[in-house]
């Protein structure tokens, strides 16, 4: 079995500071992209662990010809150019994609993310093309919910949905979204689980952490991972960060990743007098996150939007108290005494989270830690993915 991987937007637009870096081209491919330990490579990893074949492709704004490479995973990854749309995250469009899918062979393709941005965007042309050249397609749901969409583009939207075979969600409660607002018959929607590499996330002394990263293992360290976007709320653990400071000097502030804010998050940090409290980490190896995340006390991820993000599954098989705001999927993760919750926004309830841990008054459920860490694993996805291509096959 052969299936494709489908990224309707360019990477470059996540690395700009790579992409002046690395100026010839297929240098950036080489040396982020194909490196990289995005969720669809560990799909393709997982479904590897079941014998399925997986080639991902993802757009290039920049790049112009069509190109071929191979992921550290062993999949092929091949780069496609736009042809209109750049710049615009998630209006790209390419008829060179389509030229591609037709040439090469599959049995079924998936598309990982997609986004509602468009009365008729890429993915509704994707879906045509699946449908006209009987093809199963199956989307994974982004979490865009169809509540905030005008009315036309909630039209168009539910039509194009419809004509996918499944529909995976990794979140519960965008399972009653769909069905309520977008019309999807209930047998469609697949809940879903992201992967978590548990050969790679695991429980590492706090000590021998810091030791390897050269931090101090007496301070207080509170986590960030993710991108430096608005919606992500970064900027509220720096307006608490003071708050905190003043009940214990030791705190300090790891934030890891990039994106549009910033620059704006370190002016805040220099206007706020944190420079001695806060590092800004950039983009760290994959293999070096298990260690930050030993390293800290609590994982903050204060979305204003969320699907299910790994890095709070990631946080959670190092045994990391995590704190997560209530949307999206972050509750199906951090409820049930796995995690700490509050509104997003809420800085008031974020102080107060954080001052709980920090004071020794939370501890994970060990049970349910190992119930979640079971049903994230790469051989239990890896298994229930080919039951489910198996079954669209059959249905198809």
């Amino acid at each position: 079995m052969k299936v494709a991987w489908i990224i309707l937007h360019s990477f470059e637009m996540f690395y700009p500071e790579y992409r002046n870096k690395y100026k010839e081209s297929g240098a950036l491919d080489y040396e982020i992209i194909c490196k990289q330990d995005h969720a669809i490579h560990r799909y393709c990893k997982a479904a590897q662990m079941e014998g399925i074949e997986s080639e991902v492709y993802y757009l290039s704004q920049y790049e112009k010809t069509v190109r071929e490479f191979t992921h550290k995973y062993g999949h092929k990854i091949k780069r496609v150019p736009i042809n209109a749309g750049g710049g615009k995250y998630g209006k790209e469009i390419t008829f060179t994609l389509l030229k591609e899918l037709k040439k090469d062979t599959f049995h079924i393709i998936f598309v990982v993310p997609f986004y509602l941005n468009r009365i008729i965007d890429m993915f509704d042309l994707l879906a045509l093309f699946c449908r006209t050249n009987k093809y199963p397609f199956i989307p994974i749901y982004s979490g865009d919910t169809f509540l905030g969409l005008p009315p036309l583009r909630r039209l168009s939207k539910r039509f194009f949905l419809n004509l996918s075979d499944k529909i995976f969600v990794q979140s519960k409660a965008e399972i009653k979204v769909l069905e309520k607002y977008a019309k999807i018959r209930r047998e469609k929607i697949i809940y879903f689980n992201n992967p978590v590499m548990l050969d790679v996330f695991s429980i590492i002394p706090k000590e021998i952490a810091a030791k390897k990263l050269g931090y101090d293992p007496l301070k207080r360290y509170i986590l960030y991972v993710g991108r430096l976007s608005r919606e992500k709320g970064v900027h509220h653990i720096l307006n608490i960060l003071p708050s905190l400071i003043k009940i214990d000097q030791n705190i300090a502030a790891l934030i890891i990743g990039y994106g549009p804010e910033g620059k704006r998050l370190r002016l805040q940090v220099k206007d706020k007098e944190l420079d001695n409290h806060v590092s800004f980490m950039g983009m760290i190896p994959y293999e070096d996150l298990p260690l930050y995340y030993n390293l800290a006390d609590i994982f903050v991820l204060p979305s204003y939007f969320e699907g299910k993000p790994s890095v709070l599954q990631e946080a959670l098989a190092c045994n990391t108290p995590s704190i997560g705001t209530t949307v999206g999927g972050v509750p199906e993760v951090l409820s049930n005494g796995v995690g700490l919750l509050v509104p997003p926004g809420d800085e008031n309830r974020l102080f107060d989270a954080i001052k709980q841990i920090l004071k020794g008054r939370f501890e994970i459920n060990r049970t349910k830690r190992m119930q979640l860490l079971e049903e994230y694993s790469m051989q239990n996805v890896g298994k229930r993915l080919k039951e489910i291509c198996e079954e669209v096959l059959n249905e198809h």
